[in-house]
């Protein structure tokens, strides 16, 4: 079963509308208990990385994603979620991740940091992967401040060019990150969201 962390914020419920659309059964999960057989799950968040990782610890969610982890199952983070899912951040500070994906967390915009970055920007896909199987590059929507510097650019599937590169889907072994919004990307989100449900670890 696919398990959306519950965090109680707002994307959760587009997202579990989104898979809802697809027919894709999940649940929603606040407690390390729920998430216990999960065979895939999803985290989003909104925010800022410190809050969302201090209710990830709070919460007693972060061992569980630690040992979803371990067992090699899939994971993907979506938006400030896949920020989590690396190794630090430089939002408000800086704040350890919990490392699953090498690379740190910047501002967009250094000058103008409260500066989003938003709208519509073409997604070029970087290599054929499992996750992109049977998909075509489209325009995408973006909603975000800060981006992923990240350690390995092999780690790197999709990206955007919007005046710099935008590390746009992130892959390492059976964690994925996706920086746009899917759930408000048309088709090809949706797809994105089928395919990682569809993945075996």
């Amino acid at each position: 079963m696919l398990a959306i962390i519950d965090l109680g914020v707002e994307s959760e419920k587009q997202i579990g509308y989104a898979l809802r659309q697809m027919k894709i059964a999940h649940v929603y999960a606040n407690t390390p208990e729920k998430l216990a057989d999960a065979s895939h799950i999803i985290l989003t968040a909104t925010g800022s990385f410190k809050d969302a990782m201090q209710t990830l610890v709070a919460q007693k969610l972060d061992q569980a994603l630690f040992q979803h982890h371990f067992k090699q199952k899939p994971l993907l983070g979506i938006g400030l979620g896949m920020h989590l899912l690396f190794t630090s951040s430089d939002e408000d500070g800086y704040f350890q991740g919990l490392n699953f994906i090498h690379g740190h967390i910047i501002p967009i915009d250094h000058q103008r940091p409260c500066c989003p970055h938003q709208g519509w920007e073409w997604l070029s896909f970087k290599y054929p992967h499992p996750l992109l199987k049977g998909l075509s590059e489209e325009n995408v929507y973006y909603d975000h401040l800060y981006h992923a510097r990240v350690s390995n650019n092999d780690d790197v599937i999709a990206h955007s060019e919007s005046g710099q590169s935008i590390q746009a889907i992130v892959a390492r072994n059976h964690n994925f990150g996706i920086q746009f919004q899917p759930e408000k990307s048309g088709d090809l989100g949706l797809q994105l969201l089928y395919r990682f449900s569809q993945i075996n670890h």
